[in-house]
């Protein structure tokens, strides 16, 4: 299990307002270059409408942490986004959105899959996933008793035991399988 603080993330500015990357596998990549299997970011969405950024090749889930979103994939799907509900789509289907909001992004690239889920309650678990992501959201949490604190991220690799997680507040978990 490794943690990472916030002050290891990487916030940059786009035209309807910031993304903070948490997370991106391997590490040596780069998002622009998208030469990565997966990223897990925060963004910020600061204007009532905006168009997103084309991603080809990438399959994304957005998960709504804040706000209300309704997101209009061109000749796909529409839909309405409360805060902790997601929607699946690929990276290069033309995204409007209308709505201040603030979401949590799951990137993956060619046969990398991966999931999204909130915990608000204690749980255990056992995974296949290649890679398990944990991220405090809010409130206290301890995974295997160890504390993860609020926007910090916890990566677990080939969980070889039971997860036990204890949650006060909002843990984003996500499963990825390479």
């Amino acid at each position: 299990m490794k943690k990472i603080n916030s002050q290891h993330y990487k916030t940059t500015k786009w035209s309807g307002g910031a993304t903070t990357e948490l997370l991106i596998y391997p590490k040596e990549s780069n998002f622009k270059a998208q030469d990565f299997q997966y990223r897990l970011s925060i963004a910020t969405i600061e204007v009532s409408s905006s168009d997103f950024t084309p991603l080809p090749n990438v399959n994304r889930t957005l998960l709504l942490l804040a706000g209300e979103l309704k997101l209009i994939h061109e000749n796909h799907h529409e839909s309405f986004l409360m805060p902790f509900s997601q929607d699946s789509f690929m990276g290069d289907w033309n995204t409007h959105s209308i709505g201040i909001a603030k979401d949590f992004n799951l990137m993956t690239r060619g046969t990398t899959k991966g999931t999204i889920q909130v915990l608000s309650n204690d749980h255990s678990f056992t995974s296949d996933a290649d890679h398990i992501i944990c991220y405090n959201y809010d409130g206290e949490i301890s995974i295997n008793k160890e504390d993860l604190l609020v926007n910090e991220t916890m990566i677990i690799q080939n969980l070889q035991k039971q997860l036990d997680v204890e949650v006060d507040g909002k843990l984003i978990v996500v499963e990825i399988f390479l």
